[in-house]
């Protein structure tokens, strides 16, 4: 999982190595994604991009696949198991009231 993840970056050193899955998300998707599955009402506002964004946010996977480590959880799944982790915290961590 994840913590076998850090421990093969943390074991190679400083180069700096993209962590991500396969394909292309734009933001606007992701952000669509997170309102579906929150089940919350929201407005997504859009601009124009900065000029120094780039024009493609599918990351090289390349050097991760190289140390032995890949993505095994999609993106959707990866969301939902996020949200219901975050849901349980605020559920043990809430005040009384």
């Amino acid at each position: 999982g994840a913590f076998e993840g850090v421990q093969v970056l943390e074991a190679e050193g400083t180069e700096p190595v993209n962590v991500g899955g396969p394909g292309e998300t734009t933001i606007r998707a992701f952000a669509e994604l997170v309102v579906e599955i929150t089940g919350r009402e929201a407005s997504i506002a859009s601009g124009p991009p900065n000029p120094d964004d780039p024009l493609r946010r599918e990351p090289d996977l390349q050097r991760l696949r190289g140390l032995g480590w890949a993505p095994r959880v999609p993106l959707r799944e990866g969301l939902e198991r996020t949200l219901a982790w975050y849901r349980a915290q605020r559920r043990t961590t809430a005040p009384e009231a």
